[in-house]
């Protein structure tokens, strides 16, 4: 079928639903991101919506090249505008695949946070040392690891947490000392789960 013709075709319209703008939370200035339908504004409080960092914040340049998503949870639906907060975050498995490569030491761990405003969250952090390496040393680059993300989370609010986190400050900083344990290749945060927030 000619393009021409495809254009003029009606789309197909769903009974008994309408349509409600998506708004990301005010740390990316509550931009209108998307349309979803819902048969009753009641049943979109709660669900999560997935997207890339280059839809999210609108910065195609800075995370085109970055394969991670944030989830974002709605909280409110005023009129046709669903009001959304940070739900989650998580680093493509295909870029961890990349950088964990033969001959170099992954370092990893999981742990639970609070931040200064009340949130709690679960973190998986990585670092990739540049070759494989003893028990002790990657012990010791875990435990900065765990320092580190427990001081940087105390002290923020969670806007300004993701904020570092985006801006790649947290996990530079954290390259940079793990570096005088072990050369560093990566450094990353690969996954941010919410446990529970603030109303």
């Amino acid at each position: 079928m000619p393009e021409e013709e495809k254009k003029e075709l009606p789309q197909k319209k769903q009974r008994g639903k309408n349509w409600y703008t998506i708004l990301a939370p005010t740390l990316f200035r509550e931009r209108e991101l998307c349309e979803i339908p819902a048969t009753d504004p009641k049943y979109l409080k709660g669900r999560k919506i997935e997207m890339g960092l280059e839809e999210l914040t609108g910065d195609y340049k800075k995370f085109s090249r970055f394969p991670a998503s944030m989830k974002l949870k709605v909280t409110e639906v005023t009129g046709n505008k669903a009001k959304t907060v940070f739900g989650g975050y998580e680093v493509s498995k295909d870029l961890i695949f990349r950088v964990t490569r033969k001959r170099t030491q992954k370092v990893d761990m999981t742990e639970e946070y609070k931040t200064k405003d009340g949130w709690e969250i679960q973190i998986t952090g990585l670092i990739v040392l540049n070759r494989n390496v003893y028990t002790s040393i990657q012990k010791s680059v875990r435990k900065l690891m765990n320092e580190r993300f427990k001081e940087m989370v105390a002290n923020n609010t969670m806007d300004d947490f993701l904020k570092d986190l985006l801006n790649k400050v947290s996990t530079s900083q954290m390259k940079k000392e793990a570096s005088k344990i072990y050369p560093v290749r990566i450094a990353e945060i690969t996954k941010i789960e919410v446990i529970s927030h603030p109303e």
